[in-house]
């Protein structure tokens, strides 16, 4: 999921299975990790990550999860080594793991070495920030877990929803101006401008982000959101549940102002399926969409 904070990149793009200048030691390849088809002990770090090795038929080899692997429920019954930035090798190790597959985003750094160190293969995978990034992971956890064919199937059939989502006929004839606002405590709530997964998401989905003229994620300022001019709020479910509830959304320093408050237009979807970008993205960009347009034919009273 996205940060507020500049991310962690321990992937330095030298390709999408290696490290430029990290020590061969600490990072393998998935080609020096051929006999990873036997693996039958994963800890998965990230909800995506996680996802894919489900689809590829990879469940039965889970052995721990963190707290953004929520999806399949049936994840939920397995041990939960915690938040991904804040790994404990002591608990990673306590599950006797084959390999450990990681978010982008992962850490601290000083953990994953520490489990490398003790004999522990740890793969970080690069941040999934489009579909074709998308795409590229599964090939990439296909080729990891030797699952080729079913990498290969999972491909092919997200490219046809995939195609179905982004068919033009599909499409909002017009663009609503739309704000996504995150909510990570009461006094920490964020509006997402352009590169972030929230922007992406709107725009696969036909909607026009009210914030892209910032970068990143940014501190709800009042006079910002009355010059936004939303048509539409979107929100996660966990956030507004931070928040309180939806009234507590509507009620934010500026939010009266707008268009989405004065016709009490809002949005509120689970958190890993908006902006997991995983093998749901398509779901996602078509739930969004539908929502959208069910809020925009509300009227004011």
């Amino acid at each position: 999921m996205q940060s507020m904070n500049p991310r962690r990149r321990f992937l330095m793009q030298a390709g999408v299975f290696g490290i430029a200048g990290a020590a061969p030691a600490l990072w393998q390849t998935a080609s020096a990790q051929s006999e990873s088809g036997n693996l039958k002990r994963i800890v998965c770090i990230g909800g995506a990550i996680t996802e894919i090795v489900v689809r590829l038929q990879g469940e039965a080899g889970i052995a721990g999860v963190d707290t953004t692997s929520n999806f399949p429920a049936s994840l939920q019954k397995l041990p939960n080594v915690g938040y991904a930035r804040k790994l404990s090798a002591e608990g990673i190790l306590s599950l006797s793991p084959q390999l450990v597959i990681a978010s982008h985003e992962a850490g601290p750094s000083a953990v994953l070495r520490q489990i490398e160190g003790a004999g522990i293969r740890v793969h970080q995978i690069p941040e999934i920030r489009s579909f074709k990034d998308l795409l590229s992971t599964i090939a990439l956890l296909g080729q990891l877990l030797q699952r080729p064919a079913q990498a290969q199937q999972l491909q092919q059939q997200l490219t046809q929803e995939w195609a179905q989502v982004q068919n033009p006929a599909a499409q909002p004839t017009t663009k609503a101006r739309a704000l996504f606002v995150m909510a990570h405590a009461p006094g920490q709530v964020m509006l997402a401008g352009r590169d972030t997964h929230a922007h992406t998401i709107m725009e696969y989905a036909g909607l026009q982000n009210a914030f892209a003229d910032v970068s990143g994620y940014k501190a709800i300022n009042a006079e910002a959101l009355i010059q936004s001019a939303p048509d539409l709020l979107i929100a996660t479910e966990q956030g507004v549940k931070t928040l309180g509830n939806q009234s507590a959304l509507l009620s934010l320093p500026g939010m009266a102002q707008t268009p989405a408050a004065r016709h009490q237009r809002v949005v509120v979807q689970e958190a890993m399926l908006m902006l997991g970008f995983g093998p749901r993205l398509p779901q996602a960009v078509n739930s969004l969409r539908e929502a959208a347009q069910q809020q925009m034919r509300k009227r004011s009273n």
